[in-house]
């Protein structure tokens, strides 16, 4: 039952966050990871595992420097990485 729970958490989690990404993502990914909510603390505590999209690789660096306790709930993919061209690469994790 617990496995059930957590499916359909992070199910509802998921799409929540699909539909805040739209507006506003980076604001909202980067208060998240940087400065959580009580609330999001709790989530955490319980399994809830946040997925990172496209942040940029100094803002990952940051947060696994600065939220080391916080490492098995984030989830990072299509970091950014800022070239000195100016240009962006993206990893394609796959």
């Amino acid at each position: 039952m617990k496995s059930l729970n957590t499916l359909l958490n992070t199910t509802i989690f998921l799409t929540a966050f699909l539909i805040a990404q739209s507006a506003h993502s980076g604001d909202f990914q980067q208060t998240t990871l940087l400065n959580p909510s009580s609330s999001q603390l709790k989530a955490e505590a319980n399994g809830r595992v946040m997925i990172y999209d496209q942040m940029d690789n100094e803002t990952v660096e940051l947060a696994l420097n600065t939220q080391f306790d916080r490492i098995d709930s984030m989830m990072f993919v299509r970091t950014q990485y800022v070239q000195e061209d100016g240009s962006i690469d993206e990893d394609d994790d796959c």
